[in-house]
């Protein structure tokens, strides 16, 4: 593969994109609290203080689920408050006493917790999702680049998610590095949706990075037997994906969200982007005919892009100091072609939109399916 500048590929416009069918959510998925919309954070700063004071309520919620409350009937739902210091857990019916006692030993100045019925599902759910990715063509006009140090754009071995990766039809994004359950090599990965078993995959300067050796729709995941890294980039993209003030921060584990907690997205094409509160859990995406479960809704509160075409398989993450590690828990999906808004990175226009409604896969979901774990 020639050495190109993707930016070249943008603008040359031959982009193709495929539509996610039928986003939809089960009557069981969880809505977003009922105390009405947040005005959410202002900055970065903001979010990453949220994050932080979401903490106790996620290690509460995850006692909770420890402890079988979720396979209890009557169970309907959890959801965390950062902004209020309260965890809420949905029940239909008397709450049990097992239940009630846990609830009564978590409770304390930093988690104040309320059990109620669950709030009206919100009206809709269905619609079409543009995928989250670009299918790029060959530049013209353009001449090998002059060597530049790795970043984003460019990342080589060992290769960190939020990194772009390109093959012959698609452009995408690196999610995190992992290990192999079966045979202890590092490989990367993506969306599932991004290219077939034996697609071989580059970064942006045209550098073979591996191939595509285990797909799993159901799951929308792809494995590539590249060499990772335990990091993230993290940090903004100018209009030719060059980083700005990129940082690759270390993933110290994986943790399933909880409808109400703050995260941050992470696309090779349109940069980080923090302030994202998951609103839905259990949302059903249908891709290329496969019905893939399980998917996460979360919306940027201050409706600012959070992806966009040549963003999936990015990571998404939560962050609780403004330099440090990041706790994984999903990659991107899709976004909701119905709530567009202009992008960030390689700009809006060519075939490029962007959201602020995004779904992404919970990533403990996909490391179990996919038989591997993150990087040490």
């Amino acid at each position: 593969m020639k050495s190109t500048s993707l930016f070249g590929s943008l603008c040359a416009g031959a982009l193709a994109f495929g539509l996610l069918a039928g986003a939809t959510a089960p009557a069981s998925a969880a809505p977003l609290t009922p105390d009405g919309p947040y005005a959410g954070p202002a900055s970065e700063a903001a979010a990453v203080a949220l994050m932080r004071r979401q903490e106790p309520l996620l290690d509460a919620a995850h006692r909770l689920r420890q402890a079988g409350a979720a396979s209890l009937p009557g169970f309907a739902g959890i959801a965390v408050d950062p902004e209020r210091a309260t965890l809420h857990l949905y029940w239909r019916g008397p709450v049990p006493e097992p239940v009630r006692s846990e609830v009564r030993h978590l409770r304390r100045p930093s988690v104040r917790i309320e059990v109620g019925r669950p709030p009206s599902p919100r009206p809709g759910g269905t619609g079409e999702a543009p995928k989250a990715s670009a299918a790029a063509g060959p530049a013209t006009g353009t001449t090998d680049p002059a060597p530049r140090p790795p970043g984003r754009a460019n990342d080589r071995s060992p290769v960190s998610g939020g990194a772009l990766i390109i093959t012959q039809a698609e452009t995408c994004t690196t999610g995190f590095g992992v290990v192999s359950e079966a045979t202890g090599k590092r490989q990367l990965l993506t969306a599932g949706h991004c290219g077939p078993v034996g697609s071989p995959w580059f970064n942006g300067d045209g550098d073979f990075l591996g191939n595509a050796v285990a797909r799993h729709p159901e799951a929308d995941a792809l494995v590539i037997d590249a060499d990772s890294s335990d990091r993230v980039w993290h940090g903004a993209v100018t209009e030719t994906l060059d980083g700005i003030d990129d940082r690759a921060r270390p993933v110290t584990g994986a943790r399933t969200p909880e409808v109400g907690q703050y995260l941050c997205t992470s696309g090779a094409v349109s940069g980080t982007h923090c302030g994202l509160r998951v609103t839905r859990t259990g949302v059903v995406l249908s891709i290329a005919g496969t019905d893939v479960p399980g998917q996460i809704e979360a919306e940027q509160v201050g409706h600012i892009a959070s992806a966009g075409n040549g963003d999936s398989g990015g990571p998404v993450y939560s962050a609780t100091t403004a330099t440090g590690p990041v706790l994984a828990h999903g990659m991107i999906t899709a976004y909701d072609g119905r709530q567009t808004t202009p992008c960030s990175g390689a700009p809006t226009g060519n075939g490029r939109t962007c959201s602020w409604r995004v779904y992404f896969t919970d990533l403990t979901a996909v490391l179990k399916t996919t038989g591997t774990r993150l990087r040490p």
